[in-house]
């Protein structure tokens, strides 16, 4: 009784306060991860007692059981894998907490049934435009400002999701709501700052990313804005000697000793050593291998190389099957809504920039993923019902 009793308590605690902790979480994400959990966790808590009781989690389910048994079977591999690994206490750690925190997917997805989408992402976007300000800021004059918010690597893993959700809520306004003028100069003032930066952050990875996505969302959407996309990538990077520089200098920047050359080599040398992984969350493991990787180096600068490594390659052959799932769902529904296209270009970016970076590891990164892979399966499963 008393059981039922707390359930009840916790479900109208759910009704009456999941909104507000829902916008600060979204404020919060592009700029303190401490910040996010303060709302997160009890979010979190009280969404899966909400949807447990309520029968919204077997709803959630059944509208995704393909790509949630696919992700249940990664986490699984991953779990029996560390069997296999080096230290399988850290690994269960990491595992129960990657585990526990896929379940923001289930929480912003009920959360998007209750809030206006469009001002869940206006929040969003408006503080990343605050953090993107502030790099720009720390890129213009570099001995007055210094980093106040997350790193610039998380920012930059996070603006390639972001940039194309802020892309999707602004064509999505000026193709069916016209006559909110505001909102949409807002929103087109949101894309432009976090555009630039992340040119500022002077990360190639997620250059690459948002290029390849971006190409993907135009031919799709707008063919005729292809090149005027081109043109606004690259501009700054012919203009500015020091966004020139680092592309340049990139193929020197591989081959540096302790740098992504010799951190590849060490992660193809022990895949073929431990087909079976050496356990999740155990790549600092790395450094036994070579005495040239800095200190502060713990992984392999690629979600797909550090997936295949700590899992074993069974973990990234279902990794890539739950990619090719979410892509292969989105292609039947044949959408041409801004938001699913701009969203699963989102996670096209997100993992083309994966190809140089391990952006999986950064939970500031992976919060804004889940959301983006919420909104598409949202979105794409009222198109299923309409």
């Amino acid at each position: 009784m008393k059981f039922m009793k707390l359930i009840e308590a916790n479900n109208i605690f759910y009704d009456k306060h999941s909104q507000k902790l829902f916008f600060a979480l979204m404020f919060c994400i592009p700029l303190k991860l401490s910040a996010s959990y303060i709302f997160l966790l009890p979010l979190l808590l009280s969404s899966l007692i909400y949807q447990i009781s309520t029968g919204k989690i077997k709803t959630f389910y059944a509208q995704n059981a393909q790509l949630a048994n696919i992700w249940i079977m990664f986490l699984l591999v991953l779990f029996l894998s560390s069997f296999f690994g080096i230290n399988f206490q850290s690994s269960f750690s990491k595992i129960l907490q990657l585990a526990v925190y896929s379940f923001s997917i289930t929480i912003f997805y009920c959360s998007f049934n209750k809030v206006d989408i469009n001002k869940a992402l206006i929040v969003l976007l408006a503080a990343q435009s605050i953090a993107s300000i502030h790099s720009i800021l720390e890129f213009s004059y570099p001995l007055n400002f210094q980093r106040l918010f997350i790193g610039t690597v998380s920012e930059s893993g996070q603006i390639t999701l972001s940039l194309f959700l802020a892309l999707g809520l602004f064509a999505s306004l000026v193709s069916k709501d016209k006559k909110n003028f505001k909102l949409i100069l807002v929103s087109l003032l949101f894309t432009i700052l976090i555009l630039i930066g992340l040119l500022v952050n002077l990360k190639r990875g997620p250059w690459g990313g948002v290029l390849v996505g971006g190409l993907i969302f135009f031919i799709i959407m707008k063919r005729r804005f292809i090149i005027p996309f081109i043109a606004c990538l690259l501009a700054p990077i012919f203009a500015f000697e020091s966004f020139r520089d680092r592309v340049l200098n990139s193929i020197d920047h591989f081959f540096i000793s302790g740098g992504r050359g010799d951190i590849w080599e060490i992660g193809y040398e022990l895949v073929s050593k431990f087909p079976l992984g050496i356990g999740y969350g155990n790549s600092s493991f790395l450094r036994a291998y070579s005495t040239s990787v800095p200190a502060e180096l713990q992984h392999f600068h690629s979600n797909f190389l550090n997936i295949v490594v700590e899992g074993g390659v069974l973990s990234l052959a279902i990794f890539l099957w739950f990619l090719f799932e979410l892509f292969k769902q989105v292609a039947l529904t044949k959408s041409r809504s801004y938001f699913v296209v701009s969203s699963i270009c989102g996670v096209i970016a997100w993992q083309v920039a994966g190809l140089v970076e391990y952006n999986m590891g950064d939970s500031e990164v992976m919060l804004l993923a889940y959301l983006t892979i919420a909104l598409l399966l949202y979105k794409v499963n009222l198109i299923r019902k309409d």
